[in-house]
């Protein structure tokens, strides 16, 4: 199923770009991020996350099973906040899955629920490091 829905999201990135709104796609390394770990406050401070799950004075998230960096679409409950995002940071702690990402147009902020997000993956753009 997970297949299918990257298929079908692909599928809805080359329809955007047949139709005439060509999708330039940013480095996914324009911003910075956190993968494979938690977030630390230092990743905060430096704008590397934007969240962090913290209990105690101690550090309690963990990280997704999710490819970060990576492209995707956002889709909230306003539609004026939806559109293509780079992933920058995806945890949970305490039962409460968060993702966080920016948008290709702005650079802000959004943060959700996996389910919010359509994974596009890294349309095979390699990270410059």
């Amino acid at each position: 199923m997970k297949h299918l829905l990257s298929g079908l999201a692909l599928l809805a990135v080359a329809a955007v770009a047949q139709a005439g709104d060509a999708l330039s796609l940013p480095p996914l390394d324009t911003y910075g991020f956190v993968s494979g770990r938690a977030a630390t406050e230092a990743d905060v401070s430096a704008g590397d996350a934007v969240f962090l799950f913290k209990e105690d004075g101690l550090i309690i998230g963990q990280p997704l099973d999710i490819q970060v960096p990576q492209y995707a679409v956002f889709r909230g409950s306003n539609e004026a906040a939806s559109g293509y995002v780079i992933i920058v940071q995806a945890e949970q702690a305490a039962g409460v899955s968060v993702v966080a990402a920016r948008f290709f147009s702005d650079g802000k902020v959004v943060t959700g629920t996996p389910e919010e997000f359509t994974l596009l993956g890294d349309m095979g753009q390699p990270l410059e490091q």
